[in-house]
């Protein structure tokens, strides 16, 4: 299989990037872009069902000169809508997403979900459509306008399903990670997929193509991270805030994250967790015996 993407991101992928879930307005998104990239992110994550594509791609053009910085300067992600699921919609989503960012690429672009809106998580068609979607997606990956290709929510059977059919191997799985649902089978998965083929393992001190979201939940609907009496304790022993904390704890693991915030304040402190490494005793220790999610769930999608 093709592992071009995956060497991309190896190279050229953050451990650390600004969030925008839920940030749909323009002066909002400009000014914590802003100060993001004065303090140093060149990471930045969205998604075509977070609908401010358009309002990123405008506020960088203003950004990016003030800054001295480059198109190539800055990593790139976006996300299939699962309405655009399918042969005919995926090639004509991209290129509006191309568009509403005035790119001519992306440096990652991932299948948000494994199912398609409106169709039950019980359907075996669900499936095919993935097949289909990943398909159109190396032909993009294939002229450049995709210069990595992955995935979002992925099981492994998910995963399995699409090493069995694609030819370019996926470089990333961006999915929910933490303590409370620490899914170290699936990192390991993703860290040797076809291990048993030469070229084909991935060394362990490099990336684990694993990409943590929503650690802390959202305002409508709060985790019970922030109350973990174990996850206290830990991090006043490192001197850094609990979210500090569960941000180091992935990245430590060569996890890339993705946290989000509009607080100018909060955008400095997550970046200052590159500064944090946990060992691996404590990484082990807040890890919770009972797996909770707090995000959506994708295991019962066929």
């Amino acid at each position: 299989m093709d592992e071009n993407g995956r060497d991309y991101v190896r190279s050229h992928m953050p451990l650390i990037g600004v969030g925008t879930y839920q940030i749909k307005n323009y002066g909002t998104i400009l000014k914590v872009l802003d100060e993001a990239l004065r303090i140093g992110y060149r990471m930045i994550d969205t998604a075509q069902c977070y609908y401010n594509e358009q309002h990123i791609g405008r506020a960088l053009q203003l950004l990016l000169p003030k800054y001295n910085l480059q198109r190539q300067d800055i990593f790139l992600i976006s996300k299939l809508h699962p309405a655009n699921h399918g042969s005919r919609k995926v090639g004509p989503s991209v290129e509006q997403t191309l568009s509403n960012m005035s790119v001519d690429y992306l440096d990652l672009f991932l299948i948000h979900w494994p199912g398609r809106n409106g169709q039950s998580i019980k359907d075996p068609s669900n499936q095919k459509i993935r097949e289909e979607s990943w398909y159109e997606l190396e032909k993009l990956y294939a002229i450049g306008k995709l210069r990595a290709i992955g995935v979002s929510n992925y099981t492994i059977t998910h995963l399995h399903q699409l090493l069995e059919k694609g030819t370019v191997l996926p470089a990333v799985n961006q999915c929910e990670f933490h303590p409370h649902y620490a899914q170290f089978d699936l990192v390991e998965f993703c860290k040797n997929f076809d291990a048993d083929m030469p070229a084909q393992g991935i060394a362990k001190d490099t990336p684990s193509f694993q990409k943590a979201y929503s650690s802390l939940g959202t305002p409508s609907h709060m985790c019970d991270l922030k109350n973990d009496p174990k996850i206290i304790k830990i991090a006043k022993k490192y001197n850094c805030t609990i979210p500090q904390f569960l941000l180091a704890w992935s990245i430590t693991q060569g996890i890339s994250v993705l946290p989000r915030s509009t607080n100018e304040e909060h955008i400095t402190e997550n970046f200052d967790t590159l500064k944090i490494k946990v060992n691996n005793d404590d990484i082990k220790n807040v890890v919770s015996n009972q797996l909770r999610k707090y995000t959506w769930d994708p295991t019962s999608v066929i």
